[in-house]
């Protein structure tokens, strides 16, 4: 029993810290999928678990500052409203688009963010108003999973005043944005 003691702690060590492997980078600029991440899914938490493991990629290459991000902001004349948009690419191509309007309205969409490759949406994050200073409710939070260009999961309510990925795209592709 003694020598059992002292060799679990080393038999569980041992057997968890020679395999440890930092993910590869990705093999171009441009490759948010990259190699190790299974893009052949062929059911709906295969292709959920495909699109966030793309979505915690891009979140890591923006932490390690590999992302060039840029932010365009806007008014809406003659009315009390406007945004921020933040667009980020890796190499040429745009890999997340973010929207954050101003000032936020109760119930409407306050914030989307999209992460996108070659120009398909397959993850989509929105919320409403955040918390008042008076102590109103939390956001409201909704996500949405896409693959091969359809929905395949939407978790939260239905959330009314998001511009949409169309609009938020077309943001990022032109670089402005008029108010309606």
């Amino acid at each position: 029993m003694y020598r059992l003691t002292y060799l679990f702690p080393l038999i569980i060590c041992w057997s968890s810290c020679g395999n440890e492997r930092t993910p590869p980078p990705p093999t171009s600029d441009t490759e948010v999928a990259g190699p190790g991440l299974r893009s052949g899914a062929d059911d709906t938490n295969a292709q959920r678990s495909f699109a966030q493991q793309r979505v915690d990629r891009v979140d890591r290459m923006y932490l390690e500052g590999r992302l060039r991000c840029d932010t365009i902001r806007y008014d809406c004349a003659g009315q009390d409203r406007g945004g921020v948009f933040t667009r980020c690419y890796l190499g040429d191509d745009l890999v997340k688009a973010d929207h954050l309007a101003t000032p936020p309205q109760p119930t409407l969409v306050y914030t989307e963010v999209y992460y996108l490759e070659d120009g398909e949406v397959y993850f989509a994050a929105l919320a409403t108003d955040p918390p008042t200073e008076q102590g109103g409710s939390l956001p409201t939070l909704a996500t949405r999973y896409y693959y091969e260009g359809k929905l395949i999961e939407q978790n939260g309510p239905e959330l009314r005043g998001a511009l949409g990925p169309q609009t938020v795209l077309r943001v990022g592709k032109e670089g402005s944005y008029t108010c309606d």
